[in-house]
């Protein structure tokens, strides 16, 4: 089976998790998902190429395995280099303007970069992220309840 199919198959799975109500099998398919289209630098020194899935296996970016992919290398540490400025904008845009309705959403992506955090190794590193966004913004108390779900 080629890899569209088997992304477009895993795809088709992480919907099935979000219809059964398994938001952590689904967060966690999504995820891998979201890496495997992240932005990676070009080998040559150029500017930022967008690398297929395809062509980050035949480079040997990534292994894929649809259940679990190991990213290889210093690609972890430039996947969270990529990552971390727009979760901290974002959340920023989010709670900085007072979208209340949309707060649980800052909260689940910066518990996720905290959890990324440490799993990259950093001891502490999701209830450093949580408490980052608590100080960040101490007189939102819609935000503080739906950070302290993820504490």
């Amino acid at each position: 089976m080629r890899i569209g199919a088997q992304l477009k198959r895993y795809y088709e799975e992480a919907e099935q998790a979000v219809y059964d109500r398994d938001y952590e099998s689904a967060g966690q398919m999504y995820w891998s998902l979201g890496v495997l289209n992240s932005t990676a630098d070009d080998v040559y020194g150029g500017e930022p190429a967008e690398l297929g899935i395809e062509e980050m296996v035949s480079e040997n970016l990534v292994s894929l395995n649809l259940k679990q992919i190991a990213i290889l290398g210093d690609m972890k540490e430039k996947i969270y280099t990529y990552l971390e400025k727009p979760i901290d904008a974002r959340v920023e845009a989010i709670v900085g303007g007072s979208h209340r309705g949309s707060y649980y959403k800052a909260a689940r992506l910066g518990a996720a970069l905290g959890e990324v955090e440490e799993s990259m190794g950093k001891a502490r590193g999701k209830a450093e992220r949580v408490s980052k966004y608590l100080a960040e913004f101490p007189r939102h108390r819609a935000f503080k309840q739906e950070m302290k779900a993820y504490m």
